[in-house]
């Protein structure tokens, strides 16, 4: 009887320590794959949840900004500079335009040393002349003269620009305009 009572209180304890060891394996295995995950999966939230409401912060600060940015863009844009309408001019009057880019340089504070207009673009199919100018001036008289250039309503383009210096702060000037021509006057 005593015989009988050690092997069961042995394997009574054997039992436990095997169900105990289960027990905290089973504890173990539930913290390592429900617990910790959530945990991980919380801070990740909290993280997450702090880095959006930095956002949030920055974006109060640039909703004004941003505002005013769609305010614009809601405006109509109308493109084109607000230039004189462009005509073509008569072969007829070519004479006139070095009078009158002469008359510009001169109200422009700058001499005109010559001015040529490009034979070859008369001969071919095109819708412009070049023409050659050279000019004596300041620099900033030279701005002003090519924005009143622009201006003229037979103007189409600027080809080419050279600027070299001189003494006593006078640059020369050669530039290469296009003008609009018909090529059949009417």
């Amino acid at each position: 009887m005593i015989m009988g009572r050690i092997s069961h209180n042995k394997i009574f304890s054997s039992t436990a320590i095997i169900l105990g060891i289960a027990f905290l394996t089973i504890i173990f295995v539930y913290f390592i794959f429900f617990v910790y995950p959530s945990y991980r999966s919380f801070y990740q939230t909290r993280q997450a949840i702090a880095e959006q409401t930095e956002k949030l912060e920055q974006l109060k600060i640039l909703d004004p900004v941003s505002a005013r940015a769609r305010a614009l863009e809601q405006v109509q844009f109308k493109p084109g500079l607000p230039l004189p309408g462009r005509v073509q001019i008569h072969q007829k009057e070519f004479s006139k335009i070095s009078r009158k880019i002469s008359n510009t340089a001169m109200g422009n504070h700058m001499t005109m040393a010559g001015s040529d207009f490009d034979i070859n673009s008369l001969k071919n199919q095109s819708q412009s002349l070049s023409m050659v100018i050279e000019l004596k001036g300041k620099l900033i008289y030279f701005r002003q003269f090519l924005i009143e250039i622009i201006g003229f309503e037979f103007f189409d383009s600027i080809e080419s620009l050279t600027i070299s210096a001189d003494k006593d702060q006078m640059k020369n000037f050669s530039l290469t305009l296009n003008i609009r021509i018909k090529k059949n006057p009417s």
